[in-house]
C-alpha cells in the first residue's frame, strides 16, 4: 500500500492559509516518500511555531486570539494529529493530548466557559472530530 498523506497536505494548506499570510515554498517530490515526509514535517513545524499556548500569557490548547478563533485551534490540532498518524512522528503527541484535555468543559465535553460568547456547534465540531480521531 503506497504512502498516502494527501489529506494532511490539503488540511494543513488550508489551515496555514487561514492562520498566516506568509508562506514559503517547500520542495516536494510526490514520488519520493522521504521528500513527502520532509515536506509534511516542515508544514507541521510551521503550524506548531504559530502556537503560543504554552508560553507566558498564552492559553493552553489555543492559538492566540486575535487573529485565531477557537475552532481554528481545533482544526490545527487535527492537522498535527493527522501528521503524527500518517508519518508515525510522535513529536507533537504530548502537546496534542494537553491541548485536547485543556479544552474539555466541566462535563467532559467541548463546552468551555471561556468560549461561551463565540461557541456554536460548528466550532465544537472541530474539537470533537479531533477527539474522535484520537480515540
Amino acid at each position: 500500500m503506497p504512502f498516502k498523506i494527501e489529506s494532511f497536505f490539503i488540511l494543513a494548506s488550508v489551515l496555514l492559509g487561514s492562520l498566516t499570510t506568509q508562506i514559503s515554498a517547500i520542495t516536494l517530490d510526490v514520488n519520493d516518500e522521504t521528500s513527502i515526509r520532509a515536506a509534511a514535517s516542515i508544514l507541521a513545524q510551521s503550524i506548531r511555531n504559530l502556537y503560543t499556548g504554552n508560553e507566558p500569557g498564552g492559553q493552553i490548547g489555543k492559538w492566540p486570539f486575535p487573529p485565531y478563533y477557537w475552532w481554528e485551534s481545533g482544526g490545527a490540532w487535527g492537522s498535527l494529529m493527522q501528521y503524527s498518524a500518517l508519518t508515525h512522528d510522535a513529536t507533537y503527541n504530548n502537546l496534542i493530548m494537553q491541548a485536547l484535555s485543556s479544552q474539555l468543559g466541566p462535563n467532559n465535553d467541548f463546552v468551555v466557559a471561556q468560549e461561551a460568547l463565540d461557541e456554536a456547534n460548528d466550532d465544537q465540531a472541530f474539537w470533537v472530530f479531533v477527539a474522535l480521531a484520537a480515540a
